[in-house]
């Protein structure tokens, strides 16, 4: 998975028992430091998956040496510890002796130096660098997952760089709410429409789509549109759009409306009565209204 915890780093576990009395001496390092970043990315990009350059100021490989820090790359042994790029100092105490093991101070760990040293490093092997970076991010992807990528992190001479950690920050929809896979859209239909029934056009992340709202609609009813949400991390389903709709009751209406409704509400008080008087007048409502 390209989705790891963030804290899970393989030299925190790499240590020996010197590292309990002498701290991290006894224990080489493996690899660079890792990086992080945050990237903000829209709704669309999160659901819909994206690709990114960011530029990162960070410690590279000098091209020159090749990030050995010697002129040409020419590296000897190192004699004070023989390439091995520890040192051993044993200590006597009141009974007995112990060993205690270090990194060497001549070569840093390395085993090897530089007879001379590259004119454009310093001698450093590294060189500070604006990277560019191109990342894929996944479609479905959420706010505050972690995208791990390998060797990108900083760079130390001798070792494999450290990884990059870049952080998802999501930006909020106009319209749509997420709920893990799922999309929540609030719709407001006019009361003729929720009354009459009617087509309508929904917008989803990629498209318009049309569906129909049936007579006597109530606001509050949610409709769910199915796999028209977001796309599930390293799958091919997609999770569902939830319709709520709301009714928008007029606030204006002419005397011929009021009039209508007057007569709707009058005769729909007794619904033994709806004959064939109320359902003309059903019609004039839906003609003067639609």
């Amino acid at each position: 998975s390209i989705f790891r915890d963030i804290f899970d780093n393989e030299d925190f576990f790499s240590g020996n028992i010197f590292d309990m009395f002498f701290g991290n001496q006894g224990r080489r390092r493996t690899k660079g430091s890792d990086l992080s970043y945050n990237i903000e990315i829209s709704f669309e990009e999160a659901a819909l998956g994206c690709r990114k350059t960011i530029k990162l100021p960070k410690k590279v490989k000098c091209n020159n040496c090749d990030g050995t820090g010697a002129k040409e790359g020419k590296l000897s042994v190192c004699n004070n510890c023989d390439g091995t790029g520890q040192v051993r100092r044993v200590t006597k105490i009141l009974f007995g002796s112990f060993m205690q093991i270090g990194t060497c101070n001549i070569c840093k760990g390395y085993g090897k130096i530089a007879r001379e040293k590259c004119n454009n490093c310093k001698g450093n092997g590294l060189i500070e660098k604006i990277k560019e970076i191109t990342i894929d991010i996944p479609a479905g992807v959420d706010d505050g997952n972690t995208l791990r990528i390998s060797n990108e992190g900083e760079e130390v001479k001798g070792l494999r760089a450290g990884d990059l950690y870049v952080i998802i920050n999501v930006n909020e929809h106009d319209i749509f709410e997420r709920k893990g896979y799922d999309l929540y859209l609030d719709y407001t239909i006019s009361f003729p429409q929720a009354v009459f029934g009617a087509a309508i056009s929904v917008p989803t992340l990629k498209d318009n789509i049309k569906i129909k709202i049936p007579e006597g609609t109530q606001s509050g009813t949610i409709f769910r549109i199915r796999e028209k949400g977001v796309k599930r991390l390293h799958d091919s389903d997609y999770g569902d759009l939830y319709l709520r709709i709301n009714v928008k009751t007029p606030t204006k209406l002419s005397s011929k409306q009021r009039k209508l409704l007057e007569e709707f509400t009058a005769e729909s008080k007794d619904e033994s009565k709806f004959g064939k008087t109320e359902r003309n007048l059903f019609e004039k409502i839906k003609d003067i209204f639609v």
